[in-house]
């Protein structure tokens, strides 16, 4: 019996988040974005764990560091910064959130204007989820 509950323990643990799991990461997403839509890199860092890193639609890689840096000088400013098509997978104290992003603004003077795929890995520490890792891949433009 104790075999059968432990398998079905470490299943319950694979499985898709629960029912608030969507909505939990879907608040989150959307507190990240307003949070960029502001240029406020203290908001924005909220989210983030130690060492995050965004591998952009150019196949750059950015840290929190440049991207706080960006958003603080205003070198980096978002005009439109929007969340929608939320899906979350639970692992333990891993999560998986993937979704679709519009985005448009200035960077360094010039303009950007975006629909990506996202990818966003968080961790459980302490209670909380932060943001270790950011994948974006840019969709195809009707």
């Amino acid at each position: 019996m104790k075999t059968v509950l432990l398998s079905f323990a470490f299943v319950l643990l694979a499985l898709p988040g629960w029912a608030g799991d969507k909505e939990d990461f879907t608040k989150i997403e959307q507190e990240w974005a307003a949070a960029l839509l502001k240029g406020d890199a203290q908001g924005f860092r909220k989210f983030l764990a130690e060492g995050w890193k965004i591998t952009l639609s150019d196949g750059m890689i950015q840290t929190a560091d440049e991207m706080g840096q960006e958003l603080t000088s205003g070198d980096l400013q978002f005009t439109t910064c929007k969340v929608e098509d939320i899906d979350v997978q639970i692992f333990g104290d891993t999560a998986i959130v993937r979704g679709i992003d519009e985005v448009a603004g200035k960077l360094n003077g010039g303009t950007f204007e975006a629909k990506e795929r996202f990818t966003d890995v968080f961790i459980r520490r302490d209670g909380r989820w932060l943001c270790a890792a950011t994948h974006d891949s840019p969709m195809e433009q009707p």
